[in-house]
């Protein structure tokens, strides 16, 4: 099945808005799911910034917004959770049964995202979008990506040093603790860098 690129405007125009006053400030969502209650869907970002002050005064300006959490704020990022209402190209993904992978980005208004569907998905993904009134643009379509490009560094570092001690074999020849030791860091980092790189991999798959 082809792998589509495309860039499409967001519904949400505060959302839009915030990316185009910020144009050097890396927008991305990691995360969204849709509760059935309302037609709601929830959005988790990872905002990359030099000043997340700024960005937190901006969303307490919004007002499109049901709620939004700061889950977390370092020197240069800024994890943000939103409720907002389910946006026009989500109901046409899945509408369509699209799966639309993360993360997607959001740079200067625009929201750019991949997904892998087959000819007849794509066509209606486009019927719907068109429908809805949504701005979109095919950027590519071409052969699905390899699944290890999805990962970050960290990820396939980690990941190689699991294979290349015997985690992954059967009986493992390495445990999580071993692997940890090797690696320099905690059991439970490593727990978690394994379990996204993995996460990663089988979406993409499947």
């Amino acid at each position: 099945m082809p792998e589509v690129e495309l860039k499409l405007k967001p519904s949400n125009e505060e959302i839009a808005a915030i990316s185009r006053d910020y144009p050097d400030v890396g927008f991305q969502l990691l995360d969204s799911f849709r509760i059935e209650e309302g037609a709601l869907m929830s959005i988790l970002f990872e905002i990359q910034t030099p000043n997340p002050e700024s960005i937190v005064e901006s969303f307490d300006e919004m007002t499109e917004l049901h709620s939004y959490e700061i889950l977390h704020t370092g020197e240069t990022m800024v994890l943000i959770r939103c409720l907002i209402d389910e946006p026009a190209p989500s109901r046409a993904a899945r509408a369509s049964n699209n799966l639309v992978k993360p993360p997607l980005v959001l740079h200067n208004g625009w929201i750019f995202a991949t997904f892998t569907a087959s000819d007849d998905n794509i066509s209606q993904f486009k019927d719907e979008l068109e429908s809805a009134g949504v701005t979109y643009h095919v950027i590519s379509i071409g052969p699905p990506s390899d699944p290890i490009d999805r990962l970050t560094k960290r990820q396939q570092e980690v990941l190689d040093e699991a294979v290349d001690r015997g985690y992954y074999e059967t009986p493992r020849e390495c445990s999580i603790t071993e692997l940890a030791i090797g690696l320099g860091v905690t059991k439970g980092t490593v727990s978690r860098v394994l379990h996204r790189a993995e996460s990663a991999i089988i979406k993409e798959i499947v």
